[in-house]
């Protein structure tokens, strides 16, 4: 999948959440957090939104996940929309974030979001129908799917064979993406399977485990340590994924685990470890790091990651007007330290 001129190699998705999201949090320096859905419109939207989901895929896949299946959509499902027993789940989320791969190296990526009332979603629908319709062309009429819908599809000539379904129901969004791995051509009527696909998945919203207000990782009393007293939103999006933000700001507490462990150096013997100041914590294990104080534009964060039984683990924080700094570490590491006894 490309970001705007760049390219990117696809395993998943989340995107913007409605609120602030945990897109690129490992390497905080390598990764960072997007701001609130006000703030992301000045890049390109739509570039924005596809490094969103493109990064985000990097986490979800991995072997433990190969054997679920997503709460929206079966693989046999997926299967025969395109004719092809040979389609695999490669990643599935119980948020609703899910990859497949067909045999002709197609990615089919289904990003899922809810939001806590209806003019959240349509504020949020009417944003990515924006993106949408500048990047995919109109593919025909769409028919009715949910309560709205756009389907479009990259032109032809294009490096890639790209097709997106935009599509939202009670509170929810639903994003299925098309993307062709290779020149090829995508093949003919390629609407048929992926609004046939989306009308089925839309149907089963429900099922998808996101919810707003509270979350397993952290109290409300800890955000709000570090995000004020102002409109606080709590947005759980399965049990590997939680964000805690004040509505206008950039302010933001987020808890992301990952089956995806990077085996690369973390600490002061990191690449580009002198970003940032870096504090290793032994108590997290060998590659237990916090950091903070980094060159701008992350200079406000601070990070605590970790790996422990196959799993990576980072909360990071952006606290509310001021810039993170050591007396935050403290507050943060209780946190991390239920997170680590979890596993």
């Amino acid at each position: 999948m490309r970001a705007g001129p760049g390219r990117l190699s696809i395993r998943w998705t989340p995107a913007p959440r409605d609120l602030t999201l945990a897109v690129v949090t490992h390497a905080f320096p390598a990764r960072a957090i997007t701001s609130p859905r006000k703030s992301i419109m000045p890049m390109s939207f739509f570039a924005q939104m596809r490094l969103c989901t493109g990064i985000a895929a990097l986490f979800l896949v991995a072997p433990s996940h190969a054997a679920t299946e997503c709460p929206l959509l079966s693989t046999a499902e997926v299967a025969a929309a395109f004719a092809d027993p040979g389609a695999r789940v490669e990643s599935a989320d119980p948020s609703g974030t899910c990859v497949w791969k067909l045999s002709d190296d197609t990615t089919l990526i289904s990003s899922f979001y809810k939001h806590p009332g209806p003019a959240e979603t349509k504020e949020a629908f009417d944003a990515w129908k924006v993106g949408y319709t500048a990047d995919f062309p109109r593919a025909g009429r769409t028919p009715p799917i949910g309560k709205g819908a756009y389907f479009g599809m990259r032109p032809a000539s294009q490096h890639l064979s790209e097709a997106a379904l935009l599509t939202t129901q009670g509170n929810s969004i639903l994003i299925l993406s098309y993307i062709r791995n290779s020149e090829q051509t995508a093949p003919d009527k390629l609407a048929v399977p992926i609004l046939a696909l989306g009308k089925q998945a839309i149907a089963r919203s429900g099922k998808a485990e996101q919810s707003f207000g509270q979350c397993e990782w952290f109290s409300e009393a800890e955000a709000r340590g570090f995000l004020g007293k102002g409109a606080l939103k709590i947005h759980r999006s399965g049990p590997n994924w939680c964000a805690a933000s004040v509505e206008g700001s950039r302010a933001s507490l987020v808890v992301q685990v990952s089956d995806h462990v990077i085996d690369e150096k973390l600490g002061r013997d990191a690449p580009g470890s002198d970003m940032c100041k870096v504090v290793l914590m032994p108590q997290f294990g060998a590659r237990g790091v916090a950091e903070y104080a980094c060159v701008k534009p992350m200079n406000q964060m601070m990070k605590i990651a970790f790996n422990v039984n196959d799993k990576q683990v980072e909360i990071s924080v952006q606290p509310l007007g001021r810039d993170a700094n050591e007396a935050d570490l403290k507050p943060l590491t209780a946190i991390a330290q239920r997170a680590y006894e979890r596993f």
